[in-house]
């Protein structure tokens, strides 16, 4: 059985020497200001060569986070300088783990691709389902005209305005002939309310 994980830290402070020497940088100044007994900061100058012939030298100051001691400043000014030459240079440190770190970065790269997709075909299917609602309720309002304009042949009655109507009482008519109907007409009727409210957001169809 394997023992417990050991964690080798390498220092930072190489790895910036390293990144520096590569790209033809220059440390020009570096020094610890000391905030009181116990904690200092950390900070450097880097001179960057042009790495264009749009570009220009550059110097870049960084300043690390308060620290416990000068080796703890030194190395957290250093990550912070590593981090900006991978965030801002482009620059891949490519040590032991760098091939797991390729193929993960690799991985996540196609999901975050495969998650614009799937988001921009959310959208455009809730677009549509949007659209075919608004379809559905306007014609549910058209036919819920229609009944009420025929109430005199037909044994339906709009429902009476409210100060808030509720949005399951779109295009709803009362039914108000007998049940069961008995004329054609009232037959009529009846199949007519019994459509708009199966097909109401909310609605109860008359069953005999």
């Amino acid at each position: 059985m394997q023992g417990p994980t050991k964690v080798i830290t390498v220092s930072r402070k190489s790895i910036l020497r390293q990144i520096i020497g590569n790209l033809g940088a220059v440390i020009r100044t570096e020094g610890i200001v000391k905030l009181d007994q116990s904690r200092r900061i950390a900070w450097l100058t880097i001179e960057i060569p042009a790495q264009n012939s749009t570009e220009g030298v550059t110097t870049e100051c960084f300043h690390g986070s308060p620290c416990m001691c000068d080796y703890d400043a030194e190395e957290n000014v250093s990550e912070v300088a590593i981090a900006h030459f991978i965030s801002q240079k482009n620059i891949h440190v490519n040590d032991v783990n760098y091939a797991a770190f390729h193929e993960t970065y690799s991985q996540l790269r196609h999901y975050i691709s495969w998650c614009h997709i799937l988001h921009t075909r959310f959208q455009l299917l809730r677009m549509e389902k949007n659209g075919l609602f608004n379809a559905h309720i306007n014609l549910l309002k058209r036919l819920g005209l229609i009944c009420a304009s025929y109430g005199d042949i037909l044994p339906l009655r709009p429902f009476a305005p409210t100060m808030h109507p509720p949005a399951s009482s779109v295009g709803r008519v009362m039914y108000i002939g007998p049940n069961p109907p008995e004329t054609r007409h009232e037959k009529l009727g009846r199949e007519l309310f019994n459509v708009l409210q199966e097909y109401s957001p909310i609605g109860n169809p008359i069953i005999n």
